[in-house]
């Protein structure tokens, strides 16, 4: 056998020598040995067949691509053709138009690698969250919602995705300042099955009681959401990019417009003002359109809220016998945990006590009342 091995196989007596024995192998069902032959022979595609179908060992077939092919452009198309075909069970010329077919993979972490390598970044962070609404997941499966929740929001926010998002959005961004504004704006815009792929998993913490992985999915959430489709993407991004555009065309219009070589004018200055206050005026008047256009996440806060109340249940369970002191020592504990508790419900739920509308309310039911009598 270490003769054999010694012998120049780019020369074809050889080369069909080595096929002989691979056939051989197979004939002996020793399928291992069989494509270790192939490949000695330079017949990478029969190796992979028999990686495929005999051994059913999909990695190794993407390893042994990523190996023998030298050729850069021969092994994208290899390797996009092998996973066309083993995962989603489709010709890779089909790839931009098929959605998931009943023959592919049903494991959405196996899916989402295949459409990234095939550089369908959206697709592939848009199958997690397609899985995790349709799919009632138990634990017979290798997989859960936590852990899809995990690996979503990890690309969801990865530049690839969001370039690829805006690309296809039709929009342009030239600077890296404004990508990294507009990524930061997109965080806080979700879809519907996102939101749902949020709630479903922090009822699953709660469900296993664990009220504080709740909280912290819940916190990745912003205060004011706003729901947007794929489809708004573009008139949201040009809305959240006028106001900037505005201010910089200001500058830009206030800098041609002044003659440096004359001295600055009081009049020069006054009327600097003017055009400065009325840019004040316009940004506070787009922050409050924008704050009303955003609502208030009512289910999200209410599970804030169930979350945070378990966890002081918790500490409140335990609070006796953490204090073994006298009752007076203790009433002092109970009240400084107490103040404790509702700073925190106040910081994590997001409500406050408003005093001045509850002295309002009461001043209107007693004049109501007056006139009344």
């Amino acid at each position: 056998m270490l003769d054999f091995f010694m012998h120049d196989f780019n020369e074809e007596r050889w080369k069909k020598a080595a096929l002989k024995n691979a056939f051989v192998l197979m004939g002996k069902q020793r399928f291992q040995h069989a494509a270790a032959f192939f490949l000695l022979a330079g017949s990478i595609k029969d190796a992979i067949q028999i990686v495929l179908k005999k051994l059913q060992d999909l990695q190794l077939a993407i390893v042994i691509v990523r190996l023998c092919e030298r050729d850069c452009e021969e092994q994208g198309n290899l390797l996009g053709e092998l996973l066309c075909k083993e995962i989603f069970g489709v010709e890779i010329t089909d790839v931009k138009d098929f959605d998931v077919t009943p023959g592919a993979n049903r494991n959405p972490f196996v899916r989402s690698m295949a459409y990234w390598h095939l550089k369908e970044y959206v697709r592939a962070a848009n199958t997690l969250v397609d899985e995790a609404g349709c799919v009632h997941l138990d634990a017979s499966m290798e997989y859960s919602l936590p852990d899809i929740f995990n690996f979503y929001s990890f690309i969801r926010i990865h530049h690839l995705v969001i370039r690829q998002r805006l690309l296809n959005a039709g929009i342009q961004v030239g600077s890296t300042e404004k990508f990294l504004a507009t990524v930061k704006h997109l965080s806080s815009v979700i879809t519907p099955s996102e939101r749902r792929l949020y709630f479903r998993t922090a009822s699953v913490h709660m469900a296993s009681g664990c009220p504080l992985l709740a909280l912290d999915v819940l916190a990745r959430l912003p205060k004011n959401l706003t729901v947007e489709e794929s489809a708004s993407l573009s008139p949201e991004i040009n809305k959240h990019a006028r106001l900037k555009l505005s201010k910089n065309d200001l500058w830009n219009n206030q800098s041609n417009t002044i003659d440096w070589s004359v001295p600055v004018s009081s009049a020069h200055i006054v009327e600097l003002n003017v055009q400065l206050n009325d840019l004040k005026t316009e940004d506070k008047g787009s922050n409050r359109a924008s704050e009303s256009d955003a609502t208030l996440d009512v289910i999200a806060q209410h599970m804030k809220f169930t979350a945070s109340l378990r966890l002081l249940l918790e500490e409140l369970s335990t609070l006796a016998s953490a204090f073994e002191v006298d009752g007076g020592q203790l009433r002092f504990q109970l009240l400084n945990w107490l103040e404790a508790g509702i700073s925190v419900l106040q910081k994590i739920c997001g409500y406050r006590n408003d005093c001045n509308s509850l002295k309002l309310d009461i001043t209107e039911n007693e004049e109501f009342n007056d006139n009344v009598m």
